[in-house]
């Protein structure tokens, strides 16, 4: 009994010696991470998911980090991040000469021109934009090429706004002619207001296919989470997720409910 004693006691000892020598398991390191606001199903705020979301979060966990998201309109977005007090911004392209690390393309904008077809507008060319009301979103004279932002840049009914959604309501109110956004956010945004009883599904768009699809980046202060975001987006389109989660939102939010 004394050595079984003993030998337990030597068991204990090399066991909570052990313990006290293994390696903790690294906690996952956190990112702070802009994502602009106003942009479902791209960016859903309330839930904190949505396409980029997604893409991004899951694309950096297989690095071991966790994201902790910011939601903010795309100027308040560089200001953070020119001030490293985030540590990436997404939805952007190297065109915005912002000072980061740029990741591959990750996602795509589909834009488009869009009226009411009430209105009957004939428009195929940026010209046709003359002397029309036009919205677009944030920044868009610098995302939609150099042939978009002459066309816009001598007309005094242009403006741009953050909040896309007041964008749909402003179209679907007869408070502007046009507006230039992604045809994805508009069907949604649509559908939101149509059921909130401040749309018809009779005021019918028209969508003037002017752009072509949009590559976004996203953008990092450190090279190395760049590298690794990187790694983990090629691992995400490898194994099929970066479709299945285009798919899952496509199919939860591209359709409108009639009321």
């Amino acid at each position: 009994m004394p050595n079984q004693t003993r030998n337990s006691s030597k068991t204990f000892l090399f066991l909570a010696l052990a313990l006290l020598l293994w390696p903790a398991a690294s906690p996952a390191k956190e990112l702070k991470v802009v994502f602009s606001a106003y942009t479902p199903p791209f960016v859903l705020t309330e839930t904190h998911r949505g396409i980029v979301i997604d893409i991004v979060t899951e694309a950096l966990a297989y690095k071991g980090y966790q994201v902790k998201p910011y939601f903010e309109s795309i100027g308040r977005s560089f200001e953070l991040f020119s001030q490293k007090q985030v540590d990436a911004t997404t939805i952007i392209q190297e065109s915005s000469k912002l000072k980061a690390f740029y990741s591959a393309d990750f996602m795509h904008y589909h834009n488009v021109a869009i009226s009411l077809k009430s209105k009957g507008y004939q428009i195929s060319q940026f010209a046709d934009f003359k002397d029309l009301d036009l919205i677009a979103f944030q920044n868009a004279h610098i995302y939609l090429g150099p042939e978009f932002a002459a066309a816009v840049a001598g007309n005094p009914h242009y403006k741009e706004i953050a909040n896309q959604e007041q964008q749909v309501l402003m179209l679907l109110s007869n408070r502007t002619n046009l507006a230039v956004m992604d045809r994805y956010i508009f069907t949604y945004y649509r559908g939101k207001l149509i059921n909130e009883g401040k749309a018809t599904p009779e005021q019918v768009p028209q969508l003037h296919e002017l752009f072509k699809p949009t590559p976004y980046k996203a953008a990092f202060v450190d090279a190395q989470v760049r590298d690794d975001f990187n790694s983990g987006l090629e691992q995400l389109k490898k194994s099929g997720r970066y479709d299945q989660i285009y798919r899952e939102y496509s199919q939860q939010y591209f359709h409108i409910k009639q009321r």
